[in-house]
């Protein structure tokens, strides 16, 4: 799932064809209301690892876009054609900035992040994640021409998508020492929500937030420890969104700085988890439920207090 405005966003799923199910791509361009099938890359839709595909999308504006996760693909004409980009390892994570695209690719010492300009395919290394492990694709934060990079043990920023530098992780012994999910809110401010000492459907939490690129962080509060953490968000009003999963799906949120966290959606599916958990501007988010048969997509568009399903025409 991914907007680039209040009203145009594109979803990737499967649909019926001859051969069973199909990937396919619908485009919105009121906000969620209406959808239209568009052409969509030419590759399997990813169920688990290791299956070639793709299992994400993300575009930077109407015209520049990307399926991905393990294999690339690459329009700049909205969708309406679709090209592999190979670039010799898996992608792992995907973000556009201004201007820009990053990827993370590769794991453990052959991890790299690769950069290219939005509007077209020439992906170059910029840095080397030796020792990251495995980076998922909600660990990566972009806005503007900033980001963050969270990794199991270490947090990664940059103010260009170029230079990138090591700051501490809050993550530590306050949160149970387990890696955190990051999300940049301007080029300095940001989130990072962190969990760890999992035990019987729950880990404890912990928000903190930062004012000054990463370079420090002060602890805001403590999300509920039921479920494991899956991703965070957060917009510029400082709300705050944790999405958990055990026994059920669950999304807290925080609408006071992060400081104090009630559930804004819960739901008994089992505990299928979450993805694509992000706001588009202050008053609008989405959050898919991931792995629900079939996936179903969550809309909110008063700032995370309320959401909605978003129904898809046959």
């Amino acid at each position: 799932m991914t907007f680039v405005s209040p009203r145009t966003g594109w979803v990737l799923g499967s649909a019926p064809c001859p051969s069973g199910a199909c990937t396919a791509l619908v485009r919105t361009r009121d906000g969620g209301r209406t959808w239209q099938a568009i052409p969509a890359p030419r590759a399997p839709l990813v169920r688990g690892a290791p299956d070639p595909g793709v299992s994400e999308v993300r575009f930077a504006d109407a015209r520049n876009g990307w399926a991905f996760g393990p294999q690339l693909w690459a329009t700049h004409d909205g969708g309406a054609d679709w090209r592999r980009i190979r670039i010799g390892a898996a992608v792992e994570a995907l973000a556009p900035g201004a201007g820009y695209a990053l990827a993370v690719v590769g794991s453990g010492s052959r991890a790299r992040i690769l950069r290219a300009p939005a509007a077209g395919d020439a992906w170059i290394s910029v840095a080397g994640l030796a020792g990251s492990g495995t980076v998922s694709e909600s660990a990566l934060a972009v806005s503007g021409t900033a980001a963050w990079l969270a990794g199991p043990a270490s947090l990664r920023v940059s103010d260009d998508g170029v230079h990138w530098r090591t700051v501490p992780t809050p993550c530590g012994a306050a949160a149970g020492g387990g890696p955190g999910q990051a999300w940049l809110t301007s080029a300095t401010d940001g989130v990072m929500v962190c969990a760890g000492e999992g035990a019987a459907g729950s880990e404890v939490k912990a928000a903190y937030g930062s004012s000054n690129g990463g370079r420090s962080f002060t602890l805001l509060g403590r999300p509920p420890r039921g479920g494991d953490l899956d991703a965070a968000a957060a917009n510029r009003r400082y709300t705050v969104i944790v999405a958990a999963a055990s026994g059920a799906s669950e999304l807290y949120g925080s609408f006071d700085g992060g400081r104090r966290y009630r559930a804004v959606l819960a739901l008994d599916d089992g505990g299928v988890g979450w993805r694509d958990l992000g706001f588009t501007t202050d008053d609008q988010g989405v959050a898919v439920e991931s792995l629900a048969s079939p996936g179903r997509l969550w809309l909110t568009r008063d700032g995370g207090r309320h959401w909605h399903l978003v129904r898809f025409a046959a």
